[in-house]
């Protein structure tokens, strides 16, 4: 089964039979939503990984909210949360990850995301530019441990964004 297959249709919290780590979100008052446009995402970026970082298509192929988050942002804030990039940057990151999407499972406030490999830090923006806060975000990953995330200041903390 194909990364693009496995984000659409493993939905119960498969688990790979390889190194594998554990992305937990919780406290999220819509977790299917943000769950959705982190799909969005992953499945925009398969689709066209071709395009090259600079294309302006990608600002009508990503996710509505993702873009709007980003556009908020400003040199002072990529200063601050280093988890943020302008959406060129994000491209690029994408092209450069080893991990990929195994599955996903929706709780009550909350949602686990699968992936092969280690899903590192960085690649939380995901997430992190739908406005969840990163101490909302917890990894668990059979090669580093487990882990909270943590940057010079989180821009969810001290700005309001228009989603």
């Amino acid at each position: 089964m194909q990364e693009i297959e496995r984000v659409k249709q493993n939905n119960k919290g498969e688990i790979p039979e390889k190194q594998k780590t554990s992305i937990h979100l919780k406290n999220i008052k819509n977790p299917k939503s943000v769950l959705e446009v982190a799909k969005g995402i992953i499945i925009a970026f398969l689709e066209n990984s071709s395009l090259e970082p600079t294309d302006e298509q990608w600002q009508e192929i990503f996710p509505e909210k993702v873009i709007k988050f980003i556009s908020q942002l400003n040199d002072e804030d990529y200063g601050n949360d280093h988890i943020l990039f302008p959406l060129e940057l994000l491209i690029v990151d994408l092209k450069e990850k080893e991990w990929e999407w195994y599955s996903s499972k929706l709780f009550k406030d909350g949602f686990e995301i699968i992936t092969t490999k280690s899903f590192l830090p960085r690649y939380s923006w995901i997430f992190h530019c739908q406005n969840i806060p990163l101490s909302d975000i917890w990894i668990d990953d059979d090669r580093y441990g487990k882990y909270g995330l943590r940057t010079l200041k989180d821009v969810t903390t001290y700005k309001k964004f228009d989603l």
